[in-house]
């Protein structure tokens, strides 16, 4: 899609008057990992004031140390990199090309991988950024065309951003905050789907699969939509980086709150403040209430409905199963008659159970009760459930084998023969 035609879209120009509002209206906090102090805003220009990002790199021509971390400061650094990139560019003088380059990922702090390409490029550095060029400036720039684009990713969306005229910076936190702020919009206009050219991309933080405490990137899903995911698609995060800013451009050509002396400066001001909402997003974005134990990679979002007669699980694969309070009740009971206060693993493999050699535990009591093998594949969302309002408590276990370890519980002794209607009916109410 052409500039000129994605700026003209219905959904597009809507969705940049809902960022009118947002300007004025847009709450979002998080617990700052670093620091372990909570960062809030509560609209775009506020999380623009609450701008921080530490960094440090090295002047290419006087070889001095600059740091900071406010957006002036960051301002202040960016102006003279792109200054100084601009004229290596225009001078075709690759060493120069080859040095700005590097002060713009030290500064971004993603130099991992980036110097080994840059080096391996360095005599062809000016061609590469000029076919660059071609693909991603001016009105004839096109999103489905970015197969010359070099190298795109966390590194080279900053580079691009500071040698080329009205390009934000797209990285996983503007990807997440402009993912977040789409749903919402979606929400706030009552839409049944997300518009195909707001569908902007997103990409994990740096932390490994078995963080603690992992930030969340990821906008979640609309009505079975997902935003997806440009880890290793360099074709999408461009895409996404000329959309975002074909976007970021009208926003500010056309309001005069929006701090800056041009459009440029202007849209470095959204782009902070996006920046800044995309650290962490809520992880219940997805509209799901809850998500099932184990390793990040397999844990699965679901809701529970209560009805008059019992609850209805319902997961991401929109697929439901229901189980009534006196389902529950006779389940409670025999986990009681069978372990009382003692450990107890998931133990839901169906095939392993349909052939009698899944050891004892909720699945198999599921099993048992029911002869339901759909209720079984269920129990790992019921077990999520139940430890969630506090009838039975999580634990871990490694077995003596040595094997994986297994998910599990303990009953809540606290519950044993109380109401589970009633426990259920208490822990809605809060």
């Amino acid at each position: 899609m052409k500039k000129i035609d994605y700026q003209n879209s219905v959904d597009v120009i809507d969705f940049k008057n809902y960022l009118n509002e947002c300007l004025s209206n847009f709450e979002h906090t998080y617990l700052n990992r670093k620091t372990n102090t909570t960062w809030v805003c509560n609209n775009l220009l506020d999380a623009f004031t609450n701008y921080n990002w530490n960094f440090k790199y090295t002047d290419p021509i006087t070889q001095e140390i600059i740091s900071g971390n406010t957006f002036l400061q960051s301002k202040n650094a960016l102006t003279a990199l792109s200054i100084g990139l601009r004229a290596a560019f225009e001078a075709n003088n690759t060493q120069d090309i080859y040095k700005f380059s590097i002060a713009i990922c030290k500064w971004g702090g993603v130099v991992n991988g980036n110097i080994k390409i840059l080096k391996q490029n360095i005599n062809d550095l000016f061609n590469l950024y000029l076919n660059t060029k071609n693909e991603m400036v001016g009105h004839n720039a096109n999103d489905d065309n970015t197969g010359n684009v070099f190298n795109m990713n966390a590194g080279f969306t900053k580079i691009y951003s500071l040698l080329f005229d009205n390009l934000i910076i797209y990285d996983s936190r503007v990807g997440a905050a402009l993912g977040c702020l789409v749903r919402k919009y979606c929400i706030s206009r009552n839409l049944n789907f997300i518009p195909v050219s707001l569908l902007y991309s997103w990409a994990p933080s740096k932390e490994g699969a078995n963080a603690t405490n992992p930030k969340n990137r990821n906008p979640g899903d609309f009505n079975t939509q997902v935003f997806p995911n440009f880890s290793g698609k360099p074709n999408l995060q461009t895409q996404s980086m000329l959309r975002a800013s074909w976007l970021i451009e009208m926003l500010v050509s056309e309001n005069k709150k929006i701090p800056g002396d041009s459009i440029s400066e202007k849209m470095r001001t959204i782009e902070a403040a996006l920046f800044m909402i995309g650290y962490d997003l809520p992880n219940n974005l997805s509209e799901y209430r809850f998500c099932t134990r184990g390793g990040l990679k397999k844990r699965k979002q679901f809701n529970v409905l209560v009805k008059e007669t019992g609850i209805l699980i319902q997961n991401n694969n929109v697929t439901a199963q229901e189980f009534s309070f006196e389902d529950l009740r006779i389940i409670l009971k025999n986990l009681n008659t069978q372990f009382e206060s003692n450990w107890f693993p998931l133990a839901n493999n169906v095939e392993k159970i349909l052939n009698d050699r899944e050891k004892a535990g909720l699945g198999v009591t599921i099993y048992n009760l029911f002869r339901n093998t759909l209720k079984v594949q269920a129990s790992s969302y019921l077990g999520s459930y139940l430890d969630e309002i506090g009838i039975l408590v999580f634990s871990k276990q490694k077995p003596e084998n040595g094997s994986s370890i297994l998910i599990g519980w303990k009953l809540n002794q606290e519950y044993i023969g109380e109401d589970i209607h009633q426990i259920i009916e208490k822990h809605e109410n809060n």
